[in-house]
Formats: structure tokens, C-alpha cells, sequence
């Protein structure tokens, strides 16, 4: 960085001394020849800023060993009241494989067996990788009172998802008469979400049988960025959604003993929305970096950080996260209930 800053800096040294009635003109002169060398500076200066940026807000949202130990306390606490208070017999969670089914199944199995109830697990691999399957199989056999992988979904997906998408996609005829062009919504993106639908529709059949509650295993950073399918990955109790993935949830998986295979390994929803079927190429960022970006847009982080960031938020990869954030409100704020203080009718209660 520094040698081509350098290199700017002392040609237009040269100019001033060569002549110093004519130094303007020759700055300027200088200036307007060399633009893109000037413009290659500045973009690896504002590089240089956001990786101290994010380093640095990483070493500060970093818990330490008290820290993590305290939050996995009250999150177990808080799991606990819940079911006590709901009479809950079970609970259920899907096991994907990846890092937050581990964190919450390793959370509640501690809950459940305190309270006497039971931990069910289903793995529903559509579209899951092998490697995925194996670890999912691990986590649910190792923290959960029942286990079992239900892939009829996947060694019938010719047949039933098909059919399912099928009937589905026949909606499209209304958009079309309704002026609305359904071919710009991007298919494997709406694939997925069928596929997150029919999981979860899963979760639910079995809760429902076994008097329980399905676990939510959605994190802060997928909330932030609106990273998640509406009725198909929510569940009814959330014990990590306010918990940070990239730095945070990572501390707190190794505190919990989680396989370092599992807690290290990119993170993916398993519905081959992109090629590389990761969340890093659907979202162009790592969770370690949108955690900084994340906590400096809401203000938590200090203040020498949060001039940082002013100074980095116009960089396409920031601006793409904080636009993200700003385009799934809709989720976060939903659903909406129009009140009786505001629909008109008298309140009567």
C-alpha cells in the first residue's frame, strides 16, 4: 500500500521543486494524468481500513471465558422457564449439520434432561451434502433423546418436490394476469424456500404428536440480514437468535464442545440456492466479517470503531450488508397486526 502512496506523493514532490511558480498547474496536470493511479491508492487504503476495521471490532466483540460461560447460563435459563411455563413434553429441532442446529441441540439436551422431557431431532437432507449428513447423524445421536433422518423427501424428490413445485408454480399464472412478471424472482431462490417450507412442516407434525415446541436455530447475523425463509425456518423458541455467528456463536461452540469440524466449516442452509451452496456466496461476505459491520451500523461497538466504520461504509461489500438489512425490515417487523387502536372498532377490553 504504502510504496504506491509514496510513489504519488514524491512525483508530485518532484513537480513543486522543478517549479515552484507552476506547481498548481503541474499538480493538476499531474493529477488528472494519473487518476487511476491515484483512485488504485485510495481503494487500497480504504481496503487497508476495513481489514483493521474488522480485525479490531473482532478482538472487541470476542467474549471471554466468563462471558460465554454467563450467556450459555441465562439462555438455559430463559429455554427453561418457557417450557415449564408452556407444559411442554418435548422439544423438537432440525439437525442440518452445521454449526447452530449443534449449539442449540447441545443447549437444549442439557434443559430437557434437567426437566425430564425429551429432545427430538429429525435431519431432512434435501439437497445436502454427504459430509452434512455425517455430521448431522453425529449431532443428533449425540444430543438428542430420539434421532432419525427422514430422506424420503430427498430419495423421492423427483416425484414429490417436483410435484410439490409444480402445483405451486401454478400461482404464477395469477401474477402473470395481474401484470407481474414471475420470471424475474430468481427460481432456485424460490426453490429453496419450498424446500425450508417442507422441513419445517416436518418439525411441526412431529411436535404436534409429542405435546412440544419446534427450536428456532437461526442466529443475530441471519435476523440483521433478514437471512432467513418466513415460515420455514422460525420455529416457536429461539435460544441463539440474538447471538452473533461470526465470532460470538463460534466462542460459544467450543465452550459447549462442539466437533471443531462442524463449528470451523462454511456455513450453508443445505437448499443449493447457489453453486457453492455456502451462505458466504449467497450473502459476497463471511459471518466474521459481517459481525463488525453489524454491530457498528447499530452503534455496539466503541466510539474509535464506529469512526471507523463511517469512514469504510461507502465500500461495495459494507454498503451490499447495511442495504441487505434495509430490504428484509419486512421480515423483522412482521407479521403485522392492524390493533383495535387503530382498525376503529371500540375497545371493549
Amino acid at each position: 500500500m504504502f510504496s504506491l502512496f509514496k510513489n504519488a506523493i514524491n512525483d508530485i514532490l518532484k513537480i513543486v521543486n522543478l517549479n515552484p511558480q507552476s506547481w498548481g498547474i503541474e499538480v493538476s496536470f499531474y493529477l488528472i494524468c494519473n487518476i487511476n493511479k491515484i483512485k488504485k491508492v485510495g481503494d487500497i487504503i480504504m481496503k487497508n481500513l476495513y481489514d483493521i476495521f474488522i480485525q479490531s471490532s473482532i478482538d472487541i466483540i470476542k467474549p471471554t471465558v466468563s462471558e460465554i460461560e454467563f450467556a450459555d447460563k441465562k439462555i438455559k435459563e430463559d429455554l427453561k422457564n418457557y417450557v415449564k411455563n408452556a407444559n411442554l413434553k418435548s422439544l423438537v429441532i432440525g439437525i442440518s449439520g452445521g454449526l447452530d442446529s449443534a449449539v442449540v441441540a447441545a443447549q437444549a439436551r442439557e434443559v430437557c434432561d434437567e426437566l425430564n422431557i425429551k429432545l427430538l431431532g429429525v435431519s431432512i437432507p434435501i439437497s445436502s451434502s454427504n459430509t452434512h449428513k455425517e455430521q448431522a447423524e453425529y449431532i443428533g445421536n449425540k444430543y438428542c433423546h430420539a434421532f432419525e433422518e427422514i430422506n424420503d423427501w430427498e430419495s423421492k424428490n423427483i416425484h414429490v418436490f417436483n410435484e410439490v413445485e409444480t402445483v405451486i408454480n401454478q400461482t404464477d399464472r395469477i401474477a402473470q394476469k395481474a401484470g407481474f412478471n414471475s420470471a424475474l424472482f430468481d427460481n432456485r431462490v424460490a426453490q429453496g424456500n419450498i424446500k425450508a417450507r417442507m422441513r419445517m412442516t416436518t418439525l411441526y407434525r412431529l411436535a404436534g404428536v409429542t405435546n412440544g415446541a419446534v427450536l428456532s436455530t437461526d442466529n443475530l447475523s441471519e435476523y440483521f440480514l433478514g437471512f432467513w425463509t418466513i415460515n420455514g425456518d422460525v420455529g416457536d423458541i429461539s435460544p441463539i437468535q440474538f447471538v452473533e455467528k461470526g465470532t460470538e456463536e463460534i466462542e460459544l461452540a467450543k465452550y459447549l464442545g462442539i466437533r471443531e469440524d462442524i463449528i470451523f466449516q462454511k456455513p450453508s442452509d443445505g437448499l443449493n440456492v447457489s453453486d457453492e451452496d455456502t451462505d458466504e456466496a449467497q450473502l459476497g461476505l463471511s459471518y466474521k466479517e459481517i459481525g463488525p459491520i453489524m454491530f457498528a451500523y447499530m452503534n455496539m461497538l466503541p466510539e474509535e470503531q464506529i469512526k471507523m466504520f463511517n469512514e469504510i461504509k461507502e465500500i461495495d461489500k459494507v454498503k451490499s450488508i447495511i442495504e441487505r438489512h434495509k430490504k428484509t425490515a419486512y421480515k423483522r417487523n412482521g407479521p403485522y397486526f392492524i390493533t383495535r387502536e387503530k382498525n376503529g372498532f371500540p375497545i371493549r377490553f
